[in-house]
């Protein structure tokens, strides 16, 4: 885990008052390089998912367009349609049987 601000601050604060005692300065300075090394490791972790998450979600966008772009949106009829589709008139003698009852179909 990386270190915290406080950790960091109270890790130099501590080294600048044990100057003089090498062996625990180097201990310090130690604890912080590794703490700088979690930090880029982490940084770069977490700037490769950036650009994983980046490059899935441009992927569904482009998807999406072309099944919205496949799909479309409902068409209204115009006028000229509609008039074009007048049902053909019924013959009056077709509605009846021999017997002169209505047709059932």
């Amino acid at each position: 885990m990386p270190m915290t601000a406080d950790e960091f601050n109270a890790a130099v604060t501590d080294i600048l008052g044990n100057v003089s005692d090498v062996g625990h300065v180097s201990q310090k300075l130690d604890e912080l390089r590794t703490a700088f090394g979690e930090a880029l490791t982490d940084a770069e972790t977490r700037a490769k998912t950036i650009e994983t998450l980046e490059g899935e979600k441009k992927s569904l966008q482009e998807a999406n367009m072309n099944l919205f772009l496949k799909i479309g949106t409902p068409q209204k009829e115009t006028e000229t349609e509609k008039k074009d589709e007048t049902p053909a008139e019924a013959d009056f003698e077709s509605l009846f049987d021999e017997n002169g009852n209505l047709k059932k179909e």
